[in-house]
């Protein structure tokens, strides 16, 4: 699919909201085909896999971020006043 999409007129970006095992594989393809990748977190499941991430980032100058959906989800908003 990255590959299709990048011969293409082309996307922007791809967000990616799957199973937390495969954020690194398909990060990793749409990076390498230059396609800005948003992820829900967590980035990865291990660091080695983060830190690869980082460097495809760097190396292809795409825009690779990360989402926290929940930071601003009603209960931590609650648990802050709480403490």
């Amino acid at each position: 699919m990255a590959e299709a999409e990048a011969e293409r007129d082309g996307i922007e970006a791809v967000s990616i909201v799957t199973p937390n095992w495969t954020h690194h594989r398909i990060a990793a393809a749409f990076l390498k085909a230059g396609i800005d990748v948003i992820l829900d977190k967590p980035m990865a499941t291990t660091v080695s896999d983060a830190r690869e991430l980082v460097e495809l980032q760097r190396a292809t100058a795409r825009v690779l971020v990360m989402t926290y959906p929940y930071a601003r989800h009603a209960m931590i908003r609650q648990a802050k006043l709480s403490t």
